[in-house]
């Protein structure tokens, strides 16, 4: 099920329909070394049945990606078996400072709700020196509660959104 404000900012499961503009995303190099890049998360993550891919609408285009990932995948991130991981999140160059990306994230906690009842918490893992973004998350309710894991590039903080 899709979710959608009163400002057309939308929150929907990947369709073919969106796969050529998500081709051409744009990214700065800056933000890239943070995120994957929709298309080179795709294959991956539509051969993963544990993995949900996720296009950010505004009106009827796609301006943002991300992808929600359960199962044993997300045993590095959390502990909590009921829990979904939130990987991937980007908004094109294009559609930046437009508040997107703060809208689809107080979208967020009501699509999974909707669409996966049985989670009761989204985590997240943002490296520690991509600062906007873990602002981001928590001007939306994530709570740093004080873990950390290293990732590809660095240490990463790991962000809690609870739903029960």
């Amino acid at each position: 099920m899709e979710v959608t404000d009163r400002k057309n900012v939308g929150l929907h499961f990947f369709k073919p329909e969106h796969l050529d503009t998500l081709l051409q995303f744009h990214l700065p190099d800056e933000q890239k070394k943070f995120t994957g890049m929709p298309s080179d998360i795709l294959k991956t993550t539509l051969e993963d049945s544990e993995r949900y891919p996720v296009v950010i609408t505004g009106g009827d285009k796609p301006v943002g990606f991300f992808v929600l990932h359960k199962g044993v995948g997300i045993l590095p991130f959390t502990s909590n078996k009921d829990a979904i991981l939130l990987r991937a999140f980007s908004i094109d160059l294009n559609a930046q400072g437009q508040g997107f990306g703060k809208k689809s994230m107080q979208l967020l906690p009501a699509f999974v709700r909707e669409n996966f009842s049985f989670i009761n918490e989204i985590v997240l893992a943002v490296n520690m020196k991509n600062k906007a973004a873990k602002a981001l998350y928590e001007k939306v309710g994530f709570v740093d509660r004080g873990a950390k894991r290293e990732g590809s590039i660095g240490l990463q903080h790991i962000l809690h959104y609870d739903l029960a």
